[in-house]
């Protein structure tokens, strides 16, 4: 059996931050994690007897219980469709008031003409009709593409496995890319809709102080830890960002680091061929034997009591 493949260690830091990620964006998006916070309004007293609290889909009322966006919206554009229709006690409350003014000139404040009969009061319902829609809606979609996304992390770890058993080229780098782009989305799409959300419902609040008084929440614990998570996923995208589109090794800067070594297999020097990387030259064939590649014949040595023999004829 061959030996199992592991995942770089890119790969690992990659394949942990995106786990670590899944837990902290499902958390985030739990109906009872505060995104916002109001501490106690003096200024309402009974109305504001304790702290608000804003999740990404509902919100708390003054008993302190949380109340889904949808029924905020439902209650108060019902409120506001019906201020907008005619009603004959208010018209008759109305035309009561202008005979006392005309006759006795005794004001009647709006307040006591109800709701209805007091245009700041019916601006201030539309306005939060349209505040809780817009907010109802950007809740919707960041739960939904935040879930998507803790499901792409999974998907991310589930492609660095296939992209590990790809043995062609091509299949390698096809799959490399899918890893990058699926944890490209996944941090885009948990990231994005953090601050999404954060400047919408920041500034949906604040249009309400348009119409009245009313006390914007401030930032608390959801978003930061979404935050955490998108960190986690951005350290990870920044390590496989370097990996995909940085400098990759070549086999010319192997070669030329071989050579810098200052040897070869043979232990020659650098730029030298090993021996018998060449043939010996050719032997000419007017040299003696002894040159010409043969061994050399033995010395001429006179023997003990014998006179030495003439060299033989030229």
């Amino acid at each position: 059996m061959g030996k199992k493949k592991e995942l770089a260690g890119s790969d690992k830091f990659l394949k942990y931050c995106y786990l670590l990620a899944i837990p902290l964006t499902i958390v985030s998006i739990i109906p009872y994690v505060p995104w916002r916070r109001k501490e106690i309004d003096p200024n309402f007293h009974s109305r504001f007897a304790m702290m608000r609290y804003v999740s990404l889909m509902s919100m708390s009322d003054k008993m302190g219980k949380m109340q889904p966006f949808s029924k905020w919206k439902r209650n108060m554009c019902a409120n506001m469709q019906m201020y907008m229709q005619p009603n004959l006690g208010g018209e008759l409350a109305s035309m009561g008031a202008g005979l006392l003014k005309s006759t006795l000139d005794v004001s009647t404040p709006s307040t006591l003409l109800g709701c209805q009969q007091w245009p700041p009061c019916k601006e201030m319902v539309s306005g939060r009709c349209q505040a809780y829609t817009v907010l109802f809606m950007i809740g919707m979609c960041t739960v939904a593409l935040m879930i998507i996304s803790a499901i792409l992390n999974m998907v991310v770890v589930c492609c660095l496995t296939s992209e590990l058993q790809a043995k062609k080229k091509k299949d390698k780098a096809a799959a490399a890319l899918k890893v990058y782009g699926i944890a490209f989305t996944a941090f885009l799409l948990n990231a994005g809709m953090n601050v999404t959300w954060q400047t919408t419902s920041i500034g949906e609040f604040r249009s309400l102080q348009n119409f009245g008084y009313f006390p914007v929440p401030h930032a608390f614990v959801g978003p930061y830890i979404a935050g955490a998570g998108a960190f986690l996923q951005g350290l990870g995208l920044i390590v496989r960002t370097y990996k995909q589109f940085g400098p990759k090794p070549s086999k010319d800067n192997d070669d030329d680091a071989q050579d810098a070594g200052g040897g070869d297999a043979y232990g020659g020097a650098a730029g030298y061929p090993p021996p018998g990387a060449y043939p010996p030259p050719p032997a000419d064939p007017g040299m003696p034997p002894a040159l010409m590649g043969g061994a050399p014949p033995p010395p001429m040595m006179a023997q003990p009591g014998y006179a030495m023999p003439p060299p033989p004829p030229m």
